[in-house]
């Protein structure tokens, strides 16, 4: 009998050779309509909703989200369930400061982005 991991490793692989885009692919695309506001900040991202529009197997919508939660676009709840994220990760938000240090104008546009937010 498998252990717990070897039986996910061999579902994983087996999964991989199923139709419909890959969980990279997903995550792309997740990512674009949050940064498009598509997914508004807040809102509920329900994996057979999504699977079922994208034409993917659910379970690569959750290896998608789970991604996304890693880099912190989004928040999942002990549950399960998944929403946007009420602000911008902290990867994403030393960037921002470190590329406005170099252009005053750069920080009064972010300053509004994010009071618009």
């Amino acid at each position: 009998m498998f252990t717990g991991n070897a039986r996910d490793f061999l579902g994983a692989l087996v999964e991989a050779g199923h139709p419909g885009p890959q969980a990279h692919e997903i995550s792309e695309h997740l990512l674009m309509a949050v940064k498009d506001g598509t997914y508004k900040k807040g809102s509920a991202l329900s994996a057979k909703k999504i699977a079922a529009t994208l034409q993917a197997p659910v379970t690569r919508v959750a290896l998608a989200l789970a991604d996304l939660a890693h880099a912190g676009y989004i928040n999942i709840t002990a549950t399960g369930r998944a929403t946007v994220a009420g602000r911008t990760p902290p990867s994403v938000d030393r960037a921002l400061q470190h590329a406005s240090e170099a252009d005053p104008a750069a920080i009064a546009d972010l300053a509004l982005q994010q009071a618009e937010q």
